[in-house]
């Protein structure tokens, strides 16, 4: 019970964070100077939930539903698919695979966390979970994929829905042919955001 309750608190403050920054870009726009100081708190809280969560996982292993409920079990995803550290991430996706066959974690998670890793790795995605907003329509875009024809069929098999169907969220569309014409646009933009963050 105290562990749920640790990590229920932990889930609040990752994404009451993250709620905040949306609703202060929504507001007063994605330049406004208030953004990159909701940010830089966001790093901060992430990094310090990162730590905890690590010190549990290598302590508990993977704690799946059964045993802490299913908010705090999406808590030790949450906390991995968001901290700023690639080592991190490539440290725990093994551990999060073992889990998905193991019953303790969805294969969802493990879909948004490898196409996380490709994504800071500068490679394309699997599942099209990945895309960047950009603060004017035309600069937001899909992260590259690697095999766009079956991009559906993949997240089908992860329990995804349809990849228009998420991107619509964004208010962006999904359309191969769309996607194929505009594909140097996307690597070059891509391209200029991981030279940017190397």
């Amino acid at each position: 019970n105290e562990l749920r309750k640790e990590l229920n608190k932990i889930q609040y403050e990752d994404q009451g964070i993250r709620l905040l920054l949306l609703n202060v870009q929504k507001s007063k726009g994605p330049s406004n100077p208030t953004t990159p100081l909701i940010r830089e708190e966001m790093k901060q809280v992430d990094s310090i939930n990162a730590i905890r969560v690590q010190q549990l996982i290598d302590e508990f292993g993977w704690l799946g539903e059964s045993k802490i409920g299913s908010e705090a079990n999406q808590t030790l995803f949450l906390t991995i698919q968001h901290v700023d550290d690639l080592i991190v991430q490539e440290k725990y996706l093994p551990l999060l695979e073992q889990a998905v066959k193991e019953g303790n974690a969805e294969a969802w998670q493990f879909a948004f966390l490898t196409d996380r890793i490709l994504m800071n790795q500068g490679k394309f995605q699997v599942y099209g979970t990945q895309m960047i907003i950009g603060e004017k329509p035309e600069d937001s875009y899909i992260v590259p994929l690697q095999n766009p024809e079956k991009v559906d069929e993949l997240r089908h098999e992860v329990g995804l829905e349809p990849l228009n169907d998420y991107l619509r969220e964004e208010d962006m569309e999904w359309d191969l042919e769309k996607y194929k014409a505009n594909i140097p646009r996307i690597l070059e933009l891509y391209e200029k955001r991981n030279s940017k963050n190397n």
